[in-house]
């Protein structure tokens, strides 16, 4: 999205329809073998390697074959984190999807965005605005915000309830594995 959270096309027919970049899309390939040959340290939070799956290798893939979009964005989100803010305009990010699927390093010693693997893959532009494009803000699914509601624009949309609240997004098959323990 853009500073403004419009879409920006991802396809070469320049329809901003068509901005998303699924997990399944594996254009990415050269860029995943270029981040895992670095051996930066960050990958060991993820297995010792990113998979094709994963966001670094679709957003540098943006910047090498899309710099016009690249360059417009100023907002990348996974899946779950677009819910969160489509449904409250509150920029949250979830420290299950920055670190599964980001490489946010949180650990016992460090917590927050590793510049030096950045700059390592050449993507130095997402470090600006205290990496604002992939998510300055990061929580805990499951903690407590007492500004993530949801927006007039949703409540009018769906008919929902103003006193529904948004919580702090998790990765699908996390949320399915804590929903199987709570059974």
């Amino acid at each position: 999205l853009d500073d403004e959270f419009n879409s920006i096309s991802v396809s070469s027919s320049n329809n901003h329809e068509i901005n998303v970049i699924m997990w399944m899309d594996h254009r990415a390939k050269k860029q995943t073998d270029f981040i895992n040959s670095t051996n930066h340290s960050c990958l060991k939070t993820v297995g010792n390697f990113v998979s094709l799956e994963m966001d670094p290798p679709k957003i540098l893939w943006l910047k090498e074959n899309m710099p016009e979009t690249f360059n417009k964005a100023a907002h990348f989100f996974s899946l779950p984190d677009w819910l969160v803010w489509r449904f409250s305009n509150m920029n949250i990010r979830s420290i299950c999807c920055a670190v599964c699927k980001c490489l946010y390093v949180s650990n016992e010693t460090s917590k927050g965005w590793d510049s030096t693997f950045w700059s390592e893959i050449g993507l130095d532009e997402l470090k600006l605005n205290n990496f604002s494009r992939i998510g300055s803000q990061v929580e805990k699914p499951f903690s407590f915000n007492r500004n993530l509601k949801i927006s007039l624009e949703m409540v009018q949309k769906f008919g929902l309830s103003s006193n529904l609240k948004v919580g702090v997004s998790m990765i699908d098959a996390h949320a399915g594995g804590v929903g199987g323990l709570s059974i």
